[in-house]
């Protein structure tokens, strides 16, 4: 059993954290590459428990920065993203995506000092429909992650964030526990209707299995494993990779390649899925709210039609305190039971 103590630096993320300074050592998913558009609007982020907004400039360059301008602390996601920068409203100060101040308007010219003020900004990348950040002290940021799923090509691989109402060490615990998917996902299930081919079929009938864990250089591999007949042993194996990344058996390798991130986004955990489908093709990303019966209220509230076809409408949601946690463009779909926000970045083809 861990103490008081231990439990405190598992969860803590926040800038100054055992935990927070071990992840901001890595390259972290931020937001999918679909939801900045350049010159558009910026979005908020909360990663690490930092209030963040990104954005994407004229070039197509994406900023990831402090929310608040150097100046007065006027918040940036509510400034104009034009010509190049990020500019507040407050003042007409502006920065580019690195956070240099490249303009004050609000200040003559023989008493401009521009070279002088910086924003706080992290290092950003894109790969596989996906905003990277690297929010370390390092000098020289380290190499992304090393999945495979990294090197597939775009119109290959699908990619959904999902917010949940957790710390991160809850829903990592729930990722890498194997022995919980016989009774939560299959517990319905009768083993005599599975075929002793199928997949799932000896994870059902034996839901008590045995563990084999082995120290990897990525952080652990572990698998479960059940007798499967009389000279067989079936095993699930699975990995957990710094700091927060799983990869689950999840189904056929040639076609199933993905990786699981669990980061903390302030009180809420984010989980972003890379992974190839054959099937699949890259759609338009697009937000999706869910609303449950509980959220009647709020859905008429937000003037959603809930017995109507998908709309869309840009929107502020916020959580049960009134903190604003995602404002965008938000598709509704009119039969909904989830309560999270999913971002979904792939279709049938």
């Amino acid at each position: 059993m861990t103490t008081a103590a231990e439990g405190r630096e598992l969860t803590q993320v926040g800038p100054g954290t055992v935990m927070g300074e071990l992840m901001r050592q890595y390259w972290i998913p931020a937001a999918p590459s679909t939801e900045l558009v350049r010159d558009g609007a910026p979005i908020r982020l909360m990663l690490l428990g930092e209030k963040l907004i990104a954005f994407r400039d004229t070039e197509g360059r994406v900023g990831v920065m402090d929310h608040r301008c150097p100046h007065r602390c006027a918040s940036l996601f509510l400034g104009r993203n034009e010509e190049g920068g990020i500019r507040c409203i407050y003042h007409g100060w502006k920065y580019d995506v690195a956070g240099n101040c490249i303009d004050m308007a609000s200040v003559p010219p023989h008493q401009d000092f521009k070279h002088k003020v910086k924003a706080r900004a992290y290092p950003a990348v894109e790969r596989a429909g996906v905003v990277w950040v690297y929010m370390g002290s390092r000098a020289e940021a380290p190499p992304l992650p090393g999945f495979e799923i990294l090197d597939v090509p775009d119109d290959e691989v699908s990619v959904t964030f999902i917010q949940r109402d957790c710390n991160y060490l809850q829903a990592l615990e729930g990722e890498i526990d194997t022995a919980h998917f016989g009774y939560l996902h299959a517990g319905h299930v009768d083993p005599d209707d599975v075929p002793e081919d199928s997949p799932v079929y000896h994870t059902i009938t034996h839901r008590a299995p045995e563990y084999h864990i082995a120290d990897a250089p990525w952080g652990t591999q572990y698998a479960a494993y059940r007798p499967a007949g009389e000279d067989s042993i079936y095993w699930r194996f699975a990995n957990f990779l710094f700091p927060f990344w799983v990869q689950v058996p999840a189904g056929e390798f040639a076609s199933h390649i993905h990786a699981r991130a669990r980061g903390q986004f302030g009180k809420r955990v984010a989980l972003a899925v890379l992974s190839e489908m054959d099937d699949l093709e890259i759609s338009r990303a697009h937000q999706t709210l869910a609303i449950g019966a509980a959220d009647m209220e709020t859905a008429r509230n937000l003037g959603i039609a809930l017995n109507a076809p998908t709309a869309e409408a840009r929107c502020v949601v916020t959580d049960a305190g009134g903190t604003v946690i995602y404002v965008g463009e938000i598709t509704y779909p009119g039969d909904c039971v989830r309560l999270n926000i999913e971002l979904i970045g792939a279709k049938s083809g």
